[in-house]
């Protein structure tokens, strides 16, 4: 049985978004991508993207003396396994209550809007 995922704290996210976009890392690249940002220590990068292997998040193979990683879950699919872990934590899962307050407290953009009425629009007739 795969692990369980549990949701993503930011220091994952951010370690997460360098192997989306790298596609396939040594814990180097990573270290090299976000030391200046983060201040970590390149054992502290291998610490974690080694809990991301056990969390099924990152899989990893051995070249020679370096592991290779690449992403074990699709950034989407991490997405949305984030934003429905929030959801159920402030909302009990109650999605409209969660886009109501963000509309009427105008966190979203009417550009933001407009994409959101044109994926409902989509969704309702079948074409998405």
């Amino acid at each position: 049985m795969p692990p369980k995922r549990s949701e993503l704290t930011p220091a994952e996210w951010s370690i997460m978004r360098v192997v989306w976009e790298k596609k396939e890392v040594v814990v180097r690249d990573v270290f090299e991508a976000l030391s200046a940002k983060e201040g970590w220590a390149q054992p502290t990068v291998r610490t974690m993207m080694e809990r991301l292997v056990k969390k099924g998040l990152l899989r990893h193979k051995k070249i020679g003396p370096v592991y290779l990683y690449k992403p074990g879950v699709s950034h989407d699919r991490a997405l949305m396994h984030s934003f429905r872990a929030m959801a159920a934590r402030v909302t009990e899962g109650n999605l409209a209550s969660l886009f109501n307050h963000a509309v009427e407290s105008g966190e979203i953009s009417d550009k933001e809007l407009a994409e959101l009425e044109d994926l409902i629009r989509k969704r309702k007739e079948g074409t998405q």
